[in-house]
């Protein structure tokens, strides 16, 4: 965080804490950064809800099965204005973030 600070993509406070850029350019690079990982977020919030809640019922489903229906229903959200990128349903990234949970422990 200190290096993007010190770009000026963020501005430092003397108290250590960040707050938003106030500039044309840093504004723009904000933009950016949160719009290329929108799409993770929202693909980890979605593969993270869909491991717990198929935990709390006890099912168990092959992860390409899985990764399948959740590429479709990312979809029908997406269409529905629920997700603001088309990116999140990618296969790859659900995979991706199947991986990560199974990496700490949270699903198999």
């Amino acid at each position: 965080m200190d290096a993007m600070a010190v770009r000026g993509w963020f501005l430092k406070n003397e108290n250590g804490t960040y707050s938003l850029p106030n500039n044309a350019e840093g504004i723009k690079n904000y933009q950016l950064f949160k719009s290329l990982l929108q799409t993770y977020i929202d693909s980890y919030l979605i593969v993270g809800m869909t491991v717990n809640g198929l935990m709390e019922t006890s099912v168990i489903i092959e992860q390409t099965k899985l990764v399948n229906e959740l590429h479709v229903g990312v979809q029908e959200i997406y269409y529905q204005n629920g997700i603001k990128f088309m990116n999140s349903c990618l296969i790859e990234v659900l995979n991706s973030a199947f991986a990560r949970f199974a990496e700490i422990g949270f699903c198999k």
